[in-house]
């Protein structure tokens, strides 16, 4: 269902955003790409589970290609993700205190993607000696800390960042930071939630069902508001936005906005000059 919706974002965003910088369409080809990946593992694990092996009770046992597709495949699509935020956050606000926490949530999100990876490796080495998988416990639950730390700093960051930098008093203003509040929160506490399943059964695999989600979820966050630009600016649904990516902090300036409709006999509704509105989409 997740990469369903995925598939649906990606093209949307691709026919709806032409003019988007070339380093934004290969992050979201890249994510794609990841995601289409990991759902291609799950599948074959599946199949060799409960296909070629059926009714075979040690076959449930293996780990097969989950070792790559829960935690090395999760980090490939939640540190770009991740740096993406860290981005938007120096763009939002240069202040001493944000570059500081933007560093932090570098720090971490290398951290965890550097436990990830170990941990991944480790529980391939763990089929075959059991010290080595208690070893990987270790590098997972590190991997998972530092993960939802570093989101739930982003997650805080940006949320304080929506509500001081960008209130501008129009009311389709506050809808919309309200939206983008409701999506991070979300975003965030689906790691914690992940965090929390795997410290309470450190000895079960409860929370891989959680967290072969993340790719995906990360994945979806971001195109969801890469997509949502040209309502947050309030244009038509058939009509195509260039937002610059160019936020100068500490001023609102919209002189590089434009709006290419499809056709003449399209219009923008009064609503595109809140200036607030248009701030945020091109700021997220």
């Amino acid at each position: 269902m997740l990469y369903g919706f995925l598939c649906s974002q990606v093209w949307s965003y691709y026919e709806t955003f032409p003019k988007d910088p070339t380093r934004i369409k290969v992050l979201v080809f890249y994510l794609m790409a990841v995601v289409t990946a990991q759902t291609a593992m799950n599948v074959h694990d599946v199949l060799i589970t409960f296909g070629t092996h059926f009714s075979e009770v040690d076959a449930l046992q293996k780990i097969n290609l989950q070792w790559f597709a829960c935690p090395i495949i999760t980090v490939l699509a939640a540190f770009p993700v991740q740096m993406f935020y860290a981005h938007r956050m120096t763009l939002f606000s240069r202040s001493n205190l944000t570059k500081v926490i933007v560093v932090i949530v570098v720090v971490l999100a290398l951290f965890a993607s550097i436990a990830s990876i170990i941990s991944g490796v480790k529980v391939y080495q763990g089929q075959f000696e059991q010290s080595i998988f208690n070893e990987a416990v270790k590098f997972q639950e590190m991997w998972l800390v530092s993960s939802a730390v570093c989101d739930v700093l982003i997650t805080a960051t940006m949320i304080f960042l929506l509500r001081t930098s960008l209130s501008t008093g129009f009311q389709k203003t506050e809808r919309m930071v309200f939206r983008l509040i409701r999506q991070l929160i979300e975003a965030g506490f689906i790691t914690v939630a992940d965090l929390c399943v795997f410290l309470s059964f450190p000895s079960h695999a409860y929370h891989v069902a959680i967290c072969n989600s993340f790719p995906d979820l990360y994945s979806v966050t971001l195109l969801i508001l890469l997509n949502g630009r040209p309502h947050a600016s309030g244009s038509t649904s058939n009509t195509k936005v260039g937002l610059s990516w160019n936020v100068v902090p500490g001023t609102l300036d919209i002189s590089h906005i434009t709006t290419i409709p499809q056709s003449s006999d399209e219009y923008l509704p009064d609503s595109i000059h809140d200036v607030g509105v248009k701030d945020i989409a091109r700021a997220v």
